[in-house]
């Protein structure tokens, strides 16, 4: 990403990995959607910066090994980009006047064995990840921003991969789309045979994940008493 927002990929072609899940868009900060007339400003963030989300869950759900120490300084790293993200959209000429809500990650195992997978690493990495968010909003918040932090983790509880009711998607297999993941595309995951690939969808929300996350969202803004323009 350039300065002005602009992917490098555009001018360039073989900067085409590093826009990757841009889908060929601007960045929603410098893309024009925020003024001072804008009233919430919600965002989720920080999960895929540095590949700390994919190479854990390759990890430790697909292989089974992993340390939450190979991941923690990648997800320090993401948490301080976020807080450089939610200062540039508190900037006046932004969105200076909104309130913002940094949605946090839920974890996306349960607590119990789950097909050979790490999940005390993987759920101890959610944790580190929600306990850095929520205290770097803590700090923004005391500087003045207008924001608050969104815990989904407790609400997740009972509903990750291997419970009894499940709001993650597991392994999915793709592509789900022209935005997913193809053979010989310039940009692939995780690929095998007959163009059939690791999909976007896969360790992300169900509907009823989704639904979960709105109650939380909901929740949250109740609590710091957003009415709305």
């Amino acid at each position: 990403m350039s300065g002005d927002g602009v992917p490098r990929s555009w001018g360039d072609r073989s900067n085409y990995a590093s826009g990757e899940g841009q889908f060929h868009e601007m960045s929603q900060v410098e893309s024009g959607v925020l003024t001072p007339d804008t009233t919430l400003v919600t965002l989720t963030i920080g999960g895929n910066d540095g590949a700390a989300f994919q190479d854990a869950v390759i990890a430790c759900y697909a292989i089974g090994v992993c340390e939450t120490g190979d991941y923690t300084a990648r997800i320090d790293k993401a948490v301080a980009d976020t807080k450089m993200l939610i200062e540039k959209i508190d900037d006046p000429g932004y969105a200076e006047t909104a309130q913002i809500v940094l949605m946090g990650y839920p974890s996306i195992v349960g607590d119990e064995s789950c097909n050979g997978a790490d999940v005390a690493v993987l759920n101890d990495l959610a944790d580190h990840l929600r306990d850095k968010q929520a205290a770097m909003v803590a700090d923004l918040k005391k500087a003045g921003v207008k924001v608050a932090y969104a815990d989904s983790i407790a609400k997740f509880e009972g509903h990750g991969l291997c419970d009894s009711d499940e709001w993650v998607n597991g392994i999915v297999t793709g592509p789900e789309g022209e935005g997913d993941f193809h053979t010989g595309d310039d940009v692939q995951k995780v690929c095998w045979w007959f163009n059939t690939c690791l999909s976007r969808e896969a360790f992300h929300p169900k509907p009823s994940g989704t639904t979960g996350y709105a109650a939380v969202m909901r929740d949250t803004l109740d609590s710091i008493g957003y009415k709305g323009s």
